[in-house]
């Protein structure tokens, strides 16, 4: 399987290195913006969102004034969040459970994407759709808050915060589908840039025993400009 993720890697990257001589112009720039990460799960826990950042560094490559192919190699934040109550009886007391955490991965990332764009006015709509692969760096972080009542009373309320390296069957390597909408601005020879995208994971984050998947929205806002090769 990883043999077959190289290659599609490498076939891409060749596409790119043949096309060079169809448009002379290239752009570079930059983007930051907040992934509004979670997992999509397929178990009984409910994620919701964690608000995570992401940067990258932007190559542009016209293939005609509406197609382009753009590499966007950088960071990217992912994670999710979790928030669980229960309420029960026990020996004639009556408990309550709160449980909250939050689950913090990250990636280096290199999104590839085909975008189209059209005159919208003044404004630029610009519409992107790729594959995306992502690599594990640094530690997992696990940040989590238990708090049980008998009758009103608080009887525990704890606090965790965790570091760790990979382990449990956490992959290192997932791909998935990116795609979105935005508008850029010209300002002379620069072009900024606003842009809201969904992230669809397609590999099961983890290898066994847990069915999720990396999802959620981000929005970011950058800035290109055009350079010569």
């Amino acid at each position: 399987m990883k043999k077959y993720h190289y290659t599609c890697l490498l076939s891409i990257f060749t596409f790119l290195i043949f096309c060079a001589p169809l448009y002379a112009q290239y752009h570079i720039g930059v983007r930051g913006g907040m992934n509004f990460a979670k997992f999509g799960s397929a178990n009984v826990i409910d994620y919701k969102v964690n608000v995570r950042p992401s940067v990258a560094v932007i190559l542009n490559k016209p293939l005609n004034s509406a197609f382009s192919i753009q590499l966007e190699p950088g960071f990217s934040g992912r994670g999710a969040r979790y928030d669980d109550e229960m309420e029960y009886v026990s020996n004639n007391v009556d408990v309550r459970q709160v449980d909250s955490g939050k689950i913090f991965v990250n990636y280096i990332e290199m999104p590839i994407l085909f975008q189209y764009k059209s005159k919208l006015g003044a404004l630029d709509l610009i519409l992107s759709a790729g594959p995306d692969v992502k690599l594990l760096v640094g530690k997992m972080r696990f940040k989590a808050s238990n708090q049980i009542y008998h009758d009103g009373v608080t009887i525990i309320d704890a606090v965790t915060d965790t570091k760790f390296d990979r382990q449990g069957g956490w992959r290192s390597f997932d791909y998935g589908l990116t795609g979105g909408a935005g508008l850029a601005y010209p300002l002379k020879n620069l072009k900024l840039f606003a842009e809201a995208r969904y992230h669809m994971g397609l590999r099961k984050i983890i290898s066994s025993g847990f069915h999720s998947n990396n999802r959620g929205l981000s929005a970011h806002a950058g800035i290109l400009f055009p350079i010569k090769f």
